[in-house]
């Protein structure tokens, strides 16, 4: 929904930045429930890397399926 209404993705460089994005406000929104020390903050460094890199592939799946449809 947010990519065919907000958020068009023309080229891939828009996938990745939606992905970047979406990370942002992912650890914007999570930070301050579960970030208690260096260790958490750590562990949620790599969900959001997780998050980053789920949500730009499924962005750039999109992109593609568009493309060549």
């Amino acid at each position: 929904m947010c990519c065919s209404t907000h958020w068009g993705v023309r080229k891939w460089e828009d996938a990745v930045w939606f992905g970047v994005c979406v990370t942002l406000v992912y650890a914007a929104l999570t930070a301050p429930h579960s970030v208690t020390g260096p260790k958490s903050l750590i562990a949620l460094g790599f969900i959001s890397l997780h998050k980053f890199v789920v949500v730009t592939a499924m962005t750039m799946t999109i992109f593609l399926v568009r493309k060549y449809r």
